[in-house]
């Protein structure tokens, strides 16, 4: 983030000592209730698009948060370590803060335990990076993959599968210094990463673009124009936008 926002300080009546949160405007706090209405059940945290968030939980461990994220945090979380994730997270977990940690996503069980480990499970994809210590996996299935720091397991949603791979730790985290890598990725997806970045609409004029696969980075610090730019460039994909500001490749 360019700058460091200071707390919010009309939320700190809720958060303490449930957590604390850098909070700069593109962060959303609610807290959820269960149906009694009486007995909270989850802090929720929305991250919106081209913002970034950062979170201490109530045992000092931290996650950051990628645009367009929720996380949500039991509110027993000193004594149940439970977690909801849609988005992409990456979370350090300090030696001595408890027990395992479970972290849901819609495709897999995550456990882990003072150590750090980066997540992304933005639409069906899921993909899981051990960066310290070991985390361990239990996908929907009932699969079971125990992950050392250096690999990652991915689930592939066009082909619906699962792959474990090697990965280097500062281009799976480079996303919190606000640089995106792509690596032999599929145009769409990318797109969709750009629109969380950017806070932007794309829409494909020509679909068969979807398709096309590209390797490189962006910069957040960059102007989406400088990205759309590159794209164009190396490749015979053209843009344009919209008098809406949509913008349209084909």
């Amino acid at each position: 983030m360019a700058s460091i926002p200071i707390l919010n300080p009309r939320l700190k009546h809720f958060l303490f000592p449930l957590l604390q949160l850098i909070l700069p405007a593109g962060i959303i706090f609610t807290l959820s209730r269960s149906a009694s209405n009486k007995i909270p059940v989850w802090n929720t945290i929305n991250i919106i698009k081209a913002h970034t968030g950062f979170v201490i939980l109530p045992d000092s461990s931290y996650v950051n948060l990628n645009a367009g994220s929720l996380l949500k945090v039991a509110t027993s979380y000193k004594t149940n370590r439970v977690m909801l994730l849609d988005g992409e997270g990456c979370f350090k977990f300090k030696p001595g803060a408890g027990e395992k940690v479970l972290l849901k996503t819609r495709l897999a069980d995550i456990f882990g335990c003072a150590n750090s480990f980066n997540v992304s499970t933005y639409d069906d994809e899921l993909f899981v990076a051990c960066l310290d210590g070991s985390v361990s996996v239990k996908i929907k299935n009932g699969r079971q993959l125990v992950l050392n720091a250096g690999s990652a397991v991915k689930y592939d949603p066009d082909s619906k599968s699962w792959a474990t791979l090697s990965i280097d730790q500062d281009t799976v985290t480079s996303w919190i210094r606000g640089v995106y890598y792509f690596d032999e990725e599929k145009l769409e997806n990318i797109c969709k990463r750009v629109e969380r970045v950017y806070d932007a609409r794309i829409v494909f004029d020509r679909p068969a673009c979807k398709n096309y696969s590209f390797s490189g980075k962006f910069r957040k610090e960059d102007s989406i124009h400088v990205v759309l730019e590159n794209l164009s460039h190396a490749s015979d994909v053209n843009y344009f936008f919209d008098q809406a500001g949509i913008i349209h490749l084909r």
